[in-house]
């Protein structure tokens, strides 16, 4: 599949404009690269039978110079969403993207990968090792998230589905939550939450979002089921106790 990516091409020029040296062009041809390989993949796997936009979370895991130089663009990222969707639309395939860039240490400033989920299909795809697979727990804190005000859920995974229907992690028995309505997913920023093209929206304290990195404290509101985001100090192991456990993969009712 020859994919039309001049306007990502175009893109990436501007946003590497003031980056004077030589491996800025070698990031830009691998960049590309990466793209013509993994956006067929991409594309050959989205359902014709379903209605809606099916969701993609795509990762960029860059190199910290190239991240840092990023950070200074913020309209990077809906710039190469707006873009991608357009080719996908080009293509007759009506997706919606969720775009993170990942500092990744171990790569060179030239280097780049490119890897996704497919959160509606109850997979991912892996395009790549990526080192958000196994993140491991933050030394000394425990991350959670408040349900309504009473229940605890634990995230103890590096990727929690939430919505309505059972294949989800959290499972919110409400209506007016979508059937998978968002994701929680650790990265080297810390818990990031995707909504997932939700019908009724996401909302952290009170501001509409499409994604958002938690902080302690952080009201999340999924179509007005409200979860709270909080951090603790961990003093021992087994200090779970019988009330989170049964929310590993348990539903919550509003």
């Amino acid at each position: 599949m020859n994919l039309p990516l001049d306007r990502i091409e175009f893109l990436l020029r501007q946003w590497l404009e003031g980056w004077m040296d030589s491996s800025s062009e070698d990031f830009r041809i691998r960049f590309l690269q990466e793209m013509e390989r993994a956006l067929p993949l991409i594309l050959a796997t989205q359902p014709q039978d379903v209605p809606g936009e099916p969701n993609v979370l795509l990762w960029i895991g860059v190199s910290p110079l190239v991240k840092s130089h990023l950070q200074g663009n913020p309209a990077v990222m809906n710039d190469l969403v707006f873009s991608l969707q357009q080719v996908a639309r080009e293509q007759g395939v009506q997706v919606h993207f969720a775009v993170q860039f990942v500092e990744d240490p171990t790569l060179k400033p030239a280097d780049v990968w490119v890897d996704w989920d497919l959160p509606d299909q109850g997979n991912s795809t892996r395009a790549m090792p990526n080192p958000l697979t196994d993140q491991p727990k933050q030394k000394g804190k425990r991350a959670y998230l408040i349900i309504q005000g009473g229940k605890i859920f634990p995230l103890e995974q590096s990727v929690v589905n939430v919505g309505r229907m059972k294949d989800n992690h959290l499972i919110l028995d409400d209506p007016r939550v979508s059937r998978h309505h968002a994701q929680i997913r650790h990265s080297p920023e810390g818990f990031m939450l995707f909504d997932l093209n939700s019908t009724g929206g996401t909302m952290v304290n009170h501001i509409p979002v499409h994604q958002w990195i938690l902080k302690p404290g952080d009201v999340i509101s999924l179509a007005g089921v409200t979860l709270v985001y909080g951090e603790d100090e961990q003093t021992a192991p087994e200090e779970d106790t019988a009330d989170t456990t049964t929310l590993s993969k348990g539903s919550a009712t509003a």
